[in-house]
């Protein structure tokens, strides 16, 4: 993304954390990591809950830039989010695309930390550029990509005839989330919708 958008993020996304605030956040994002590491810089007092964040494990990437940042962090398995999301005030996490509906296109496990958080009454934040909005795609003409079985179990290790998937993203529905940080600030679902909708419009005339 670009430099100067990540940085306005990072300006509107850390006004969102409060001192004493406990963040979850899953699959890398460099806009993510520049927003804590700015709510760091201004509180200091602040906590992040890191996923594995799938087979890729690109949660190890926030954590090592977190950990030489100094923000206290600690490092869960997928499988713990639902066990750990109560613990925290929000969630955050980055996109890859948003689509023509406002459903946002993540690293495979977003849709499932999303649910768990709407279930803990947790509000779960996206950041991401306008950029990355695209008012041409429909969600379900998304290319969720499937990678290397061998990521998610080593071959050999299970019977033949066990078929192993492993998609790498996965699709989160509007209204699970509270809204979309963007180089503009904060977007609610509505406004996402009605931006989509605008920028279409300037993208025919």
């Amino acid at each position: 993304g670009s430099l100067q958008a990540i940085a306005q993020i990072a300006k509107y996304g850390s006004e969102l954390i409060a001192d004493g605030d406990r963040i979850m956040t899953h699959s890398y994002s460099s806009t993510v990591v520049a927003v804590l590491e700015e709510a760091f810089t201004k509180h200091r007092n602040i906590e992040v809950i890191i996923t594995r964040s799938g087979p890729g494990r690109t949660g190890e990437r926030i954590a090592r830039q977190l950990g030489l940042y100094g923000i206290p962090s600690t490092f869960i398995d997928d499988a713990a989010m639902g066990f750990y999301v109560s613990t925290v005030n929000k969630v955050m996490v980055g996109a890859d695309r948003v689509c023509a509906d406002g459903k946002i296109v993540n690293g495979i496990g977003t849709y499932q930390l999303a649910l768990v958080a709407e279930r803990a009454s947790i509000p779960f934040y996206v950041l991401c550029e306008t950029l990355k909005f695209d008012p041409r795609l429909k969600s379900n003409g998304v290319d969720l990509e499937e990678k290397e079985p061998s990521e998610v179990v080593e071959p050999g290790r299970l019977p033949t005839g066990i078929k192993v998937k492993n998609p790498y993203f996965d699709i989160t529905p509007l209204e699970l989330i509270a809204g979309i940080v963007t180089e503009n600030g904060l977007l609610t679902p509505q406004e996402i919708i009605s931006y989509m909708q605008k920028s279409l419009i300037v993208k025919d005339s």
